[in-house]
């Protein structure tokens, strides 16, 4: 009995023990933010790198270790939100610390939900791009919210295996599909079909072809767009980023026009809109005058140019009647982290998308690199092309050269 007694007194005293843990906690935390910064942010790493921390938390049964996983990952994503924040005039007194309330409170979800239910709960946000549910793309191409939601479920699922052993072979058994789905069909998988990260090639949709012209400068601006224009072969279609001019601008506008009729192009051009919200115009010969209204984005940043909470207008697609030739679809901003926008444009049967956007208020953060990866897993999951334009970028895009 006194030997027992004397081999108790090798054990870590309580309070010690407790700040082992708290110590290790931090550690797992800083190491899931690490890996999921080179995911995000390093062009060559792959994304699912930065979803490691999930698969961590989906395997162990510790709650505080799933906790410390999640924290790490959500951490920047706060730190995302609050420097686009800061630089769009928020306070940092009120961003910061709600930002850390925001990553503390998705990561006690997940450490008493359980990865696939708080997952599932937090696809109502309207963009998370550190949702794991993202990777049903790489996962189930072609599968669409079908592969979603098997996703999600086989996640929840595995939170009712009571060993780490057992989640581990349910999670294998999760992914086996992805083996099948890739071997059968690499057509299943959206493309880009000309970005930043990919350079320019061809939709195999729409036969739209896709190359960057510019003037070395970045950004370029109103006028410089006017230069390259009167540069490029006449009768091509271009696109621009968003909010390239304002919708109030018309002596801009008025220019774009001169230069569309003596060329006769087509052109789409980003316009931020009165409210704020990215517009999409269509420029031709024919209707240049202010152009043809495509696209209003249906989300923005939530109380300065969109809605603070979800509304059903995201679920919804807008065309103009009066297009001809091949459709296009649009998003801006945002809108290409969310998977309601995507699939939105998979119920009405996009075949390509533009994702225009403006990345000067995050740099020197490289958000143009993460929507570009994001929505590669969004394009495989429901099969639709899709080509990245960006204001901040030194060039605009070439669809179509000449006739």
């Amino acid at each position: 009995m006194r030997r027992i007694e004397d081999k108790s007194k090798l054990h870590f005293p309580k309070r010690q023990r407790a700040g082992l843990e708290r110590g290790g906690s931090i550690l797992l935390a800083l190491g899931s933010a690490a890996l999921t910064g080179a995911g995000f942010f390093v062009e060559n790493i792959w994304l699912w790198i930065a979803y490691v921390p999930f698969l961590l938390a989906l395997i162990t049964i510790n709650r505080a270790l799933r906790v410390a996983f999640v924290m790490g990952h959500v951490s920047i994503i706060a730190a995302i939100s609050c420097w686009g924040l800061i630089a769009l005039g928020y306070s940092p007194w009120a961003v910061v610390p709600l930002g850390f309330v925001a990553s503390f409170v998705i990561a006690m979800l997940h450490g008493i939900l359980g990865v696939g239910l708080a997952s599932t709960v937090l696809l109502a946000i309207p963009y998370l791009p550190g949702n794991p549910l993202l990777m049903a793309g790489a996962l189930y191409p072609g599968a669409g919210c079908t592969g979603l939601g098997l996703l999600a479920l086989g996640s929840i699922l595995v939170a009712f295996c009571s060993r780490a052993l057992s989640r581990i072979a349910a999670v294998v058994f999760l992914c086996l599909p992805s083996v099948f789905l890739w071997t059968l069909s690499d057509e299943a998988a959206g493309q880009y079909f000309g970005s930043a990260q990919k350079g320019h090639g061809v939709s195999a949709l729409t036969g739209f072809e896709a190359k960057p012209i510019g003037l070395g400068k970045k950004p370029l601006s109103r006028w410089d767009i006017q230069l390259v224009l009167n540069s490029i072969p006449e009768g091509s279609t271009i696109v621009t980023g968003e909010n390239a001019i304002k919708a109030q601008d018309r002596a801009a506008m008025r220019a774009f026009c001169r230069v569309v009729r003596v060329h006769d192009l087509t052109l789409y051009l980003g316009v931020q809109g009165a409210d704020g919200r990215a517009q999409v115009r269509k420029l031709d010969p024919e209707t240049c005058d202010g152009g043809t209204l495509l696209y209003t984005a249906a989300l923005g940043i939530p109380g300065l140019t969109g809605p603070v909470l979800p509304d059903a207008g995201m679920l919804k697609i807008e065309r103009s009647s009066k297009t001809s030739g091949p459709v296009l679809d649009f998003l801006a901003c945002f809108e290409a982290f969310s998977i309601h926008r995507w699939a939105a444009l998979a119920y009405h049967q996009a075949t390509a998308v533009i994702a225009l956007s403006n990345d000067h208020w995050t740099a020197p953060l490289p958000i143009a690199a993460l929507r570009s990866k994001v929505s590669a897993q969004l394009a495989r999951l429901f099969q639709i092309d899709v080509l990245h334009t960006n204001t901040a970028a030194p060039y605009i895009w070439l669809i179509r050269e000449g006739r």
